[in-house]
């Protein structure tokens, strides 16, 4: 079977379960924005397709049969993995927590006003997503570097280097803002 096949028995599987949700074609397809004709049109090309029965039909609605039971349980399972993996993949990155590293000879300001994720100060440049250096950063990160000027002669350079990810550049901009403030 072809991945487009696989993909439009699914989708039906998943129409399948909504009928079963609401007991009417009408519901089902009113709930997930499609003709109940479609609908009904999809159940029907499902129960060619299985050569099952998968619905009694009675004034009062459909009722299920033993068999569409027991593809909506196994759909359940399916649904609740493909779930998952979905958040997984798509874990947001607002929720996660940023890892900074700032050796102890440097002070950073106004940290506590960088309102995006939650940062967590970590012991070693290998396992932040930002880190704050007076050195140029060995790692294949991005990278920014700043000028502090101490009086009039004095240059200080600090290097702010991030990974690739759009919480990280977002908080190595707010700390070359603030050193500038």
């Amino acid at each position: 079977m072809s991945i487009k096949s696989k993909a439009i028995l699914f989708r039906n599987l998943l129409y399948l379960n909504e009928v079963i949700k609401h007991s009417q074609i009408n519901a089902a397809a009113e709930k997930n924005g499609i003709k109940a004709s479609n609908l009904s049109k999809i159940i029907k090309d499902l129960e060619d397709f299985l050569q099952k029965q998968l619905f009694i039909r009675t004034p009062n609605g459909l009722i299920p049969t033993t068999k569409a039971l027991e593809l909506s349980q196994m759909l359940n399972q399916t649904e609740t993995v493909f779930d998952e993996m979905i958040e997984k993949i798509t874990i947001n990155e607002n929720k996660k927590n940023l890892q900074l590293y700032v050796p102890d000879n440097i002070e950073l300001k106004n940290l506590p006003s960088f309102k995006e994720n939650k940062i967590v100060f970590c012991s070693s440049p290998v396992d932040a997503d930002v880190i704050v250096s007076y050195e140029k950063p060995q790692t294949p990160k991005n990278f920014i570097m700043v000028e502090n000027c101490i009086g009039t002669e004095f240059k200080q350079k600090i290097w702010v280097s991030s990974k690739n990810s759009k919480q990280a550049l977002n908080l190595s901009r707010f700390i070359i803002c603030q050193m500038h403030l």
